[in-house]
């Protein structure tokens, strides 16, 4: 392109006939010549995706391969948002080995999965630590293991601060259960993380019947509202975790004089645990009392 000075009509013609090579120096002249982005590779995406009418942005845009292939040997690192660089990932013009060069030199970019069509790519971003730490990303990247917290899976849980339950877009209510479901059945998970997650979830568990939930993470559960108080699920914590029983009647105690009233008795000193219970009020108190016959001690 030197043969061309700036400004030149002939420079547009070249390059809507497509008559250059994509090397480096052509590729920063027109760079400069048609958005006065100079030798910036590392904004040489943001710049064409702002201006991607224009002639220079698609005779690029049909030689992806070439021009992926130069930006990640000239740019150390590469700035944009999600949005600019997923049609670079999404093409399959690009091959794959390019892209994940790509992905590593990402830098201020956050990825919502729900927009990504590649489950490498996604796997990609993830090792990267590009995925946006929401509910939504968690639940997919969760279902599409086979609801097993893969060690990459877990540390994208345990690095985040929180995860707000109550605004899951994408997924219903069954999956956000299997997931939590795989969550508490995981050893090792933050537990501030693991009670963001249940003190937000929109759905509640009627039906508890998961088997060796740990001591820690069960302990969490039973304080949340997202475990329900109903006939079903005190008696399966009674025959699987009764270690727990108590703790789960003491921080639910209006909603157990409920289960009383349905025909749920009372066993192995329930009520009178509960009717010691400092932080159970007396009038819940009597309720569970009026619910049933039983006779109690005491001493």
């Amino acid at each position: 392109m030197a043969i061309f000075k700036a400004g030149q009509p002939a420079v547009e013609a070249v390059v809507e006939k497509g008559l250059f090579a994509f090397n480096v120096h052509n590729i920063e002249f027109l760079m400069d010549e048609f958005y006065s982005a100079g030798t910036n590779w590392t904004r040489y995406l943001s710049v064409l995706h702002q201006k991607s009418d224009t002639i220079l942005s698609q005779r690029i845009e049909a030689n992806l391969n070439e021009f992926v292939n130069l930006m990640i040997c000239q740019a150390d690192v590469i700035y944009c948002d999600a949005d600019t660089v997923l049609p670079y990932l999404h093409s399959s013009i690009v091959h794959e080995e390019l892209k994940r060069k790509l992905i590593g030199k990402l830098r201020g970019a956050s990825f919502d999965l729900q927009a990504v069509n590649n489950q490498g790519v996604e796997l990609l971003l993830l090792e990267r630590g590009l995925v946006r730490r929401s509910a939504d990303n968690l639940v997919r990247l969760i279902s599409q293991s086979d609801g097993v917290l893969s060690d990459q899976v877990k540390r994208f849980v345990n690095e985040a601060d929180r995860f707000n339950f109550n605004v899951v877009e994408f997924h219903g209510d069954q999956e956000v259960r299997e997931a939590i479901n795989s969550i508490l059945l995981s050893e090792g998970v933050n537990q501030r993380v693991l009670r963001s997650i249940l003190f937000t979830a929109k759905c509640q568990c009627r039906d508890f019947d998961l088997i060796g939930v740990a001591e820690e993470n069960m302990g969490i559960l039973i304080e949340s509202p997202y475990l329900a108080m109903n006939v079903h699920n005190l008696n399966f914590i009674r025959r699987n975790y009764p270690e727990f029983t108590s703790y789960f009647i003491g921080t639910n105690p209006q909603e157990y004089a409920i289960c009383l009233s349905e025909g749920c008795s009372p066993i192995g000193g329930e009520l009178e645990q509960l009717l010691s219970w400092s932080g159970v009020t007396e009038e819940e108190k009597i309720d569970c009392l009026d619910c049933t016959g039983a006779v109690i001690s005491l001493q």
